[in-house]
């Protein structure tokens, strides 16, 4: 990357990362993460109350963007708090959130999601 940066020096990249490139020129925007339930708590909370959190938010908006009509309900909920809580609530892992809002989607993100990791 330094030596692409180098050589094209009106080159500009926004990259993400966890981690910090040590590049010359980098500079670092810490992004908080947002709140999402405890794993073990999941499953004890309303959908309202599942609802009422800033991850399981972004998520629902994100997807919405892509698919107007996706709903939370009682049946996808509980994998969307999922998906949430494994990615941490960084939002710019939330990419994810781009599926159909549905529960077999949802429950195949998950499940790629926990591979990964």
């Amino acid at each position: 990357m330094g030596e692409l940066l180098a050589a094209c020096t009106s080159l500009k990249i926004l990259i993400t990362s966890r981690e910090v490139l040590h590049l010359a020129a980098e500079h670092i925007f810490t992004v908080s993460a947002l709140a999402v339930p405890d794993l073990d708590l999941r499953s004890q909370l309303s959908t309202e109350q599942l609802s009422q959190y800033d991850g399981i938010q972004l998520f629902v908006e994100r997807a919405r963007a892509a698919k107007p009509n996706v709903s939370i309900t009682s049946q996808n909920v509980p994998v969307i708090a999922e998906i949430c809580i494994r990615l941490d609530g960084l939002p710019l892992g939330y990419r994810a959130g781009r599926g159909t809002g549905e529960p077999d989607a949802t429950g195949g993100a998950a499940g790629a999601i926990e591979s990964d990791l």
